[in-house]
C-alpha cells in the first residue's frame, strides 16, 4: 500500500484545487521558505484525523482555511482528499483504491468520507490503526515532532510503540469492553439497591398479609350487612318515588289546561297585533303623504316669494332705466351744441393761418436781399482777419501746451503722492503679514502641545479600555460559568422534580391512583411521603423506618379508599395500601418510649421529630409514635438491651432494631434514589441554583458596570480622537492660512518695491515736465503782440439789417405754426364733441331697449305668480285630506292598544297560574330525581360492592334497619381494632417476592456477563502484552544496530520503565555516543537529536513498514556527512516504504526519484511544479 494522490482545496495557502501525485520510492518536496511546503504535511496529518489545531501550527479551527490574499477572497471551507493504493487489500475494503476525505466549513461543521461515503472520525481512525498510521505514529514527522518524541514522558512515548506494534486497535477494543463492564457493574448496583429495598419491605409485608386475611373475613360480613341495608333503603325510596310520580301526573293535567288558555290568548293577541300593524302602516302612509304635501306647499310658497321679490326688483330696475334714458337725452343735446361751437372755431383758425402764410412770404424776400449785401462785405473782411487768426492760433496752441504741461505737472505730482502712499500701504501690509505669521507660529506651538496631550490621554484611555475589555471578557467567562452551573443545577433539580412528580419511588399501583382523574380524587390527601416533613438530619432514618410505606395513599375516609380499591379491581391496576384518616387513631401508650427518650444518645421519638401536613397528626403518631431515633448502632443496641428489646429503634444512618431483638441494616441507597433523600437533594439544588443565579446576577451587574466604564472610556477615547482630529484639521487650516499669509507677505513686499520704483519714475517725469514748461514759456514770449482786428461798423450795420429781416421771418414762422396748432386743436375738439354725441345717443338707445325687456319679464313673472297661487290651493286641499285620514287612523290605533292591554292582563294572570304549576311540577320532579338518585346510589353501592339486586337478596340478613345499623357498628369496631390494614397485602407480598426472585436472576445474569467481559479483557491484555513485547524486543535490537551505523559507533538502548507491567510501562531512551558519556537527551545537539529520531523511525520501518513515511525538514540540523548517511538509509528502505521528504538540502535532493516544487507566484497562494527525475534523465 502506498500514497497515490493528495488533493487540497482551500487548505491553508492552497487556495485552488491542487492535486499532488506521489510515485513509489522517494519524493522530495522543495521550495523557498514560506511557500507552503509544510502545509502538505499538515494536510496529511489533518485528513488522518488530527484534532489538535496546534499540532497543525494553528490557533483555532479557521486557521486551516485559506484566509484570502491581496487579490483573493477568503474561502468558506477547506477540503483534503488522500487516495491510497489498496491492491493488496491491506485495508479492510474491497476496492483497489481507498480515498479518505475531510471537509471543514467556517461555520464549524465538519464532514468525513471514505470512498465518497459519509462516515465518522472514529471510522477513519479505526481504518488506519491496523496499518501503522494511528494518532501516535512516527510515519509523519513534522518540524516540531523531533523535540516532541525526545522530550515526551515515557508513558507518552509508549503510544508510538503501540502504533508500531499494531496493538492500538486492541486498546480501543479493551476500552469498549471496560465501558461495557462499567455499565454492567452500574446496572448490578442499581438492581442490588432495588433488592435491598424489597428485602426491607418483605418483613412488614408478611405481617400485613396475615392481618389482611382477618380483615377480609370481616369485610365479607360487613358486605352482607351493607347489602341488607341497601335493600331496605331501596324499598323505602321506591315507595316515595311512586307517590311523587302520581302527584306529578295530576299537576301536569292542570298545567295542560292553562297552556291551552294561553294559546287562545296568544292567538287573539297575534290577531290584534296584525290589525295594529295594518293600521300603523296606513297611519305611517297618511302621515307621510300629509308631510309630503306640507313640504310641497312650503316649496310653492317659497317659489311665490321668490317671484314676488324678482318682480319688485324688476320694477326698481325699470325706474332706473327710465331715469338713465332721460339723462342720456340731456347729455346728447349738450354735446350737439358743443359740436356746433367747435365747427365755428375751426373756421376762424383757418382764416388766421392764411394771413400768417402771406406775412411769412414777404419777410423771407426782405431777408434774402439783406443777406446778399452782407456776403459781399464779409469777403474783404475775412482776408484781413486771416493773418490775425494765424498768430492768435499759434499763441493759443502754445497756451494750450502750457496748460497741458501744467496739468501733466499736477498729474505727476498726484502720481508721486499716490506712489508714496502705496509705498507706505505696502509696508503696512508687509508688517501686518509678518505679525500674523508670528501669531500663527504661537498658535501652532499651543496646538502641538494640546495634540501631544490628547495623544498621551488617548494612549492612557486606550490602555485602560484594553484592560477593561479584558476584565469584561473575564467577567463574561465567569458569568458563563455561573450560568452553566445554574443551568446544570436547574437541570438536575428539574430531573429530580420530574422523578418526584412522576412518583418514581412509588409502586405502579400508587402512581396509577395518584395520577388518575376521577371524582374520588378529591378524597385523596396524597401519598404518605408527601405529607410528612422530615428534617435533613433524619433523612436516612426516615427512609429506613418507613420503607415502602412512603408510597401508601392517605384518604379522608374508608369509603373513599373502598371506591378506589373497586376502581383498581375493575382496571386491573394492581394493589396498594390506603390509610383512611377516619380510621387512624392511636390506641397505645407511649410511656415506655417517653422514658427511653431521656437516655443519652436518643434524639427523640420520630413522631415528635418529623413534621406533617394538617390533619394527619394521628396517622403520624400511629406509624411513628413508638419509633425512637438513636445516634448510632451502639447506642441503639444499648437502649434495646436496657429495655429488654421492647422498643423499636432506628439510627441516623438507617440501621433498625425491632421489638424482640431483630436487626435490619447495611448500606443505604444513594440519596437521589430515595424519596426523602430526593427531596433534600432538590432543596439543596434549589439553594445552590439560587446562589449560582445570585452570583450570575452579581457578575452580570459587575460586567454591566465594567461595560459602562468601557463605554465611557470608549466615548472619552472617541472624544479625544475627535478633538485631536479637529486640532489636526485646524492645523491644516492654519497651514493654509500660513501659506496665504506667506503669499500676502510676498505680494506686499513686491508691491512695496513696485511702488518705490513708480515713485522714482514719477519724480523723473516731473523733472522732465518742468524743463518742457520752461521751453514753451520762452517760445510764447518770442511770439510778441498780435495786431487789432479791422473796424467792422459797416459790416455790423449790414449784419443788423440781415438779423432784423431774419427775425421778422422767424416771427412769421412762429405765427404760422401757432395758427396751424390752433387749427389742429379745433379739429380735435370737433372730433371729441362728435364722439361724445354718438356715445350719448347709443347709451339712450340701450337704456330704452333694456327697459322694454324688463317690462316683458315683469309680465311673465306676474303670470308665474298667478299659476303658483292656483297650485298652492290645490296642494293645500290634498294635505288637509291626508291629515284627516291620519287623525282617524290614530283614533283606531288607540282603540286597538286598549284591547291589547286587556288581553295582556288576562295572559299575565294565566301565565302566573301556569308558572305556579311549573314550580310545583319542578319541585315534584326534583323530589322524583332525588328519589331516583337515592335509588341509583343504592344500586351503585351494590354494584361497587360487586353485587346485583338479586345477589344482594341472597346475602340478605334478617332484621330491620336499626338492627342492621347496630350490626354494622359492631363490625366497624372490630375492623378498627385491627388498626391500619392493607387489603392488598397478600397479593403485594406475593408480587414483591416474585420481583425479588426476578432481581436475583438479573444479578446472576449480570455477574455472568461481568465474568465474560473480564475474560475478554484479560485475553486482550495478554495479546497486547505479547505483541508489544515482541515488537519492543525487535525494535530495540534494530535501534541499537542503526544507531551504531548512524553515529559510527556508540550504542542505543530502549528500556521499559516498568518491565513487570508491559501494558502500562513507559519507554525510556538511553544513548551512549562515540567518545562521550551517557547524557540526557535534552543536552544533545540538534543534529544528534534528529539522527536519534531517524534511527528510531528506521527501526520502526524495519519491524513493520508503514505505507508511507512523511518527514518535514528532519535533515535541517544535519551536516553533509550525516545527510549522506540519512539519504542512503532511505535509499536502502525505499523498497519497503514510500518516503516523502520536505527538505532544503541539495544533498538530500540528489536521492529523489520525484521532485515536487512548491512556489508562491501569487502572494499568499501556493502552487505546484512536478519533476520526475527518470523522465529528465531519459530526455537528457
Amino acid at each position: 500500500m502506498k500514497l497515490l494522490r493528495l488533493i487540497l482545496h482551500g487548505f491553508k495557502s492552497f487556495a485552488d484545487r491542487t492535486e499532488i501525485s506521489f510515485a513509489g520510492g522517494i519524493t522530495m518536496i522543495v521550495g523557498p521558505n514560506g511557500c507552503g511546503k509544510s502545509n502538505i504535511s499538515d494536510a496529511v496529518r489533518w485528513v488522518l484525523g488530527e484534532q489538535n489545531v496546534r499540532n497543525l501550527r494553528g490557533q483555532k479551527a479557521e486557521d486551516i482555511i485559506f484566509a484570502g490574499s491581496a487579490s483573493r477572497k477568503a474561502k468558506n471551507g477547506a477540503e483534503v482528499t488522500m487516495v491510497l493504493d489498496n491492491t493488496a487489500r491491506e485495508l479492510p475494503l474491497d476496492t483497489a483504491e481507498v480515498s479518505v476525505t475531510r471537509r471543514v466549513l467556517r461555520s464549524g461543521d465538519s464532514e468525513f468520507f471514505i470512498n465518497q461515503r459519509a462516515c465518522r472520525l472514529k471510522d477513519i481512525q479505526d481504518l488506519f490503526a491496523a496499518v501503522g498510521l494511528g494518532r501516535g505514529s512516527l510515519a509523519i514527522i513534522g518540524q516540531n515532532r523531533v523535540d516532541q518524541v525526545l522530550s515526551a514522558r515515557p508513558e507518552e512515548r509508549r503510544l508510538i510503540f503501540e502504533e508500531v506494534a499494531g496493538i492500538s486497535r486492541y486498546r480501543m477494543r479493551k476500552e469498549e469492553g471496560l465501558g461495557k463492564l462499567r455499565r454492567t457493574e452500574e446496572n448490578m448496583d442499581r438492581v442490588k439497591d432495588l433488592m435491598a429495598v424489597l428485602e426491607e419491605q418483605l418483613g412488614p409485608m408478611a405481617a400485613a398479609a396475615e392481618k389482611a386475611h382477618t380483615f377480609g373475613a370481616l369485610l365479607k360480613e360487613r358486605q352482607a350487612a351493607e347489602a341488607t341495608a341497601s335493600l331496605l333503603k331501596l324499598s323505602s325510596v321506591r315507595r316515595m318515588l311512586a307517590r311523587y310520580e302520581t302527584e306529578h301526573r295530576t299537576m301536569a293535567g292542570e298545567k295542560q289546561e292553562w297552556d291551552t288558555k294561553l294559546s287562545v290568548l296568544d292567538a287573539e293577541r297575534a290577531s290584534m297585533e296584525a290589525a295594529a300593524a295594518d293600521r300603523e302602516e296606513a297611519y305611517r302612509a297618511a302621515a307621510s303623504e300629509a308631510m309630503t304635501k306640507q313640504r310641497e306647499m312650503d316649496r310653492i310658497d317659497g317659489d311665490y316669494r321668490v317671484q314676488e321679490s324678482s318682480r319688485r326688483h324688476g320694477a326698481e330696475e325699470m325706474d332706473r332705466l327710465r331715469r338713465l334714458a332721460a339723462s342720456y337725452g340731456e347729455a346728447a343735446a349738450e354735446a350737439e351744441a358743443a359740436l356746433a361751437a367747435a365747427s365755428e372755431e375751426k373756421k376762424a383758425c383757418r382764416a388766421s393761418m392764411t394771413e400768417a402764410r402771406k406775412a411769412l412770404a414777404d419777410a423771407e424776400t426782405a431777408w434774402a436781399a439783406a443777406q446778399h449785401q452782407l456776403d459781399e462785405a464779409s469777403a474783404s473782411h475775412r482776408q484781413k482777419l486771416e493773418e490775425i487768426r494765424e498768430k492768435t492760433g499759434k499763441r493759443e496752441r502754445l497756451s494750450e501746451a502750457l496748460r497741458h504741461a501744467a496739468e501733466e505737472t499736477e498729474r505727476l505730482a498726484r502720481s508721486l503722492h499716490t506712489a508714496e502712499a502705496a509705498v507706505s500701504e505696502a509696508a503696512d501690509a508687509r508688517k501686518k503679514a509678518e505679525s500674523s505669521l508670528t501669531a500663527l507660529d504661537a498658535e501652532e506651538r499651543s496646538r502641538s502641545a494640546r495634540m501631544a496631550e490628547l495623544e498621551e490621554k488617548g494612549r492612557r484611555d486606550s490602555a485602560a479600555l484594553k484592560d477593561g475589555q479584558k476584565r469584561s471578557f473575564s467577567l463574561l467567562n465567569a458569568w458563563n460559568e455561573a450560568r452553566s452551573r445554574q443551568v446544570q443545577l436547574a437541570s438536575q433539580r428539574e430531573y429530580l422534580m420530574k422523578a418526584e412528580k412522576e412518583y418514581a419511588s412509588f409502586s405502579n399501583a400508587s402512581r396509577t391512583v395518584l395520577q388518575a382523574d376521577m371524582p374520588w380524587q378529591s378524597g385523596i390527601r396524597g401519598a404518605l411521603g408527601e405529607l410528612l416533613q422530615v428534617p435533613a438530619a433524619y433523612t436516612e432514618a426516615a427512609e429506613a423506618v418507613l420503607g415502602g410505606t412512603v408510597s401508601y395513599i392517605v384518604t379522608d375516609t374508608a369509603e373513599t379508599a373502598g371506591e378506589i380499591i373497586q376502581w383498581m379491581k375493575r382496571r386491573n391496576a394492581g394493589r396498594t395500601t390506603f390509610y383512611p384518616l377516619d380510621a387512624m387513631h392511636p390506641r397505645f401508650s407511649d410511656a415506655l418510649e417517653r422514658e427511653a427518650v431521656q437516655e443519652p444518645g436518643v434524639l427523640g421519638i420520630a413522631a415528635d421529630l418529623f413534621g406533617c401536613a394538617p390533619g394527619i397528626e394521628d396517622l403520624k403518631k400511629v406509624l411513628l409514635g413508638r419509633v425512637l431515633i438513636a445516634e448510632d448502632l451502639d447506642t441503639a443496641r444499648r437502649i434495646a438491651r436496657k429495655y429488654r428489646y421492647r422498643l423499636s429503634l432506628v439510627t441516623l444512618d438507617g440501621q433498625i432494631l425491632r421489638p424482640g431483638g431483630s436487626m435490619t441494616g447495611g448500606s443505604m441507597r444513594k440519596r437521589a434514589n430515595t424519596f426523602f433523600g430526593r427531596k433534600q437533594e432538590i432543596a439543596g439544588l434549589s439553594e445552590r441554583a439560587a446562589q449560582a443565579e445570585k452570583e450570575a446576577a452579581h457578575l452580570a451587574a459587575e460586567r454591566k458596570a465594567q461595560e459602562e466604564m468601557n463605554a465611557s472610556l470608549s466615548d472619552s477615547l472617541s472624544r479625544s480622537r475627535e478633538s485631536w482630529q479637529a486640532l489636526h484639521v485646524e492645523a491644516a487650516a492654519a497651514q493654509g492660512r500660513r501659506e496665504g499669509l506667506a503669499r500676502e507677505l510676498a505680494a506686499a513686499s513686491a508691491a512695496e518695491k513696485k511702488a518705490q520704483a513708480e515713485t522714482e519714475q514719477a519724480r523723473t517725469a516731473q523733472a522732465e515736465m518742468a524743463k518742457r514748461t520752461a521751453a514753451l514759456q520762452a517760445e510764447l514770449a518770442a511770439l510778441g503782440d498780435i495786431p487789432d482786428a479791422p473796424v467792422e461798423t459797416e459790416m455790423q450795420q449790414l449784419r443788423e439789417e440781415a438779423d432784423r429781416a431774419g427775425t421778422a421771418v422767424s416771427d412769421c414762422r412762429v405765427r404760422l405754426a401757432r395758427a396751424e396748432e390752433t387749427l389742429q386743436r379745433a379739429c380735435d375738439r370737433e372730433k371729441e364733441r362728435r364722439e361724445t354725441l354718438d356715445a350719448e345717443t347709443e347709451g339712450r338707445r340701450q337704456a330704452e331697449e333694456a327697459l322694454a325687456g324688463r317690462q316683458a319679464e315683469d309680465e311673465k313673472t306676474a303670470a308665474a305668480m298667478e299659476a303658483l297661487s292656483r297650485q298652492y290651493e290645490t296642494v293645500r286641499a290634498a294635505q288637509k285630506a291626508a291629515a284627516d285620514r291620519r287623525d282617524a287612523l290614530q283614533n283606531e290605533m288607540d282603540q286597538v292598544a286598549i284591547r291589547r292591554s286587556e288581553s295582556d292582563r288576562l295572559r299575565r294572570e294565566a301565565q302566573e297560574a301556569a308558572n305556579g304549576l311549573d314550580r310545583k311540577l319542578a319541585e315534584r320532579e326534583l323530589r322524583i330525581e332525588e328519589q331516583q338518585r337515592l335509588e341509583k346510589e343504592e344500586l351503585a353501592r351494590l354494584q361497587l360492592a360487586g353485587l346485583t339486586e338479586a345477589s344482594a337478596e341472597a346475602l340478605r340478613m334478617p332484621g330491620n334497619m336499626p338492627e342492621i345499623q347496630r350490626r354494622l357498628a359492631g363490625l366497624k369496631e372490630k375492623i378498627d381494632a385491627l388498626g391500619p390494614v392493607n387489603p392488598n397485602a397478600e397479593a403485594e407480598y406475593a408480587l414483591e417476592r416474585e420481583r425479588l426472585q426476578s432481581y436475583q436472576t438479573q444479578v446472576e445474569d449480570l455477574e455472568k456477563a461481568r465474568e465474560g467481559l473480564e475474560k475478554v479483557i484479560h485475553g486482550i491484555d495478554e495479546a497486547m502484552a505479547s505483541h508489544f513485547m515482541e515488537a519492543f524486543g525487535r525494535i530495540n535490537e534494530e535501534f541499537n544496530r542503526i544507531m551504531q551505523l548512524m553515529f559510527r559507533g556508540g550504542r542505543g538502548r530502549l528500556v521499559l520503565t516498568a518491565p513487570d507491567d508491559p501494558l502500562s510501562s513507559g519507554v525510556e531512551l538511553y544513548l551512549e555516543l562515540p567518545g562521550k558519556k551517557r547524557q540526557p537527551l535534552t543536552l544533545m545537539s540538534g543534529g544528534e537529536r534528529a539522527l536519534t529520531v531517524i534511527a528510531l523511525l528506521i527501526s520502526f520501518l524495519a519491524y513493520r513498514p508503514a505505507p508511507f513515511c512523511f518527514v518535514d525538514e528532519i535533515d535541517a540540523a544535519l551536516d553533509d556527512a550525516n545527510v549522506e548517511r540519512f539519504s542512503r538509509m532511505m535509499e536502502e528502505y525505499k523498497k519497503k516504504a514510500q518516503f516523502i521528504v520536505i527538505t532544503h538540502r541539495k544533498k538530500t535532493m540528489e536521492y529523489a526519484d520525484t521532485l515536487q516544487g512548491v512556489t508562491m507566484g501569487e502572494k499568499g497562494v501556493s502552487a505546484l511544479v512536478t519533476v520526475r527525475m527518470e523522465d529528465y534523465i531519459k530526455e537528457d
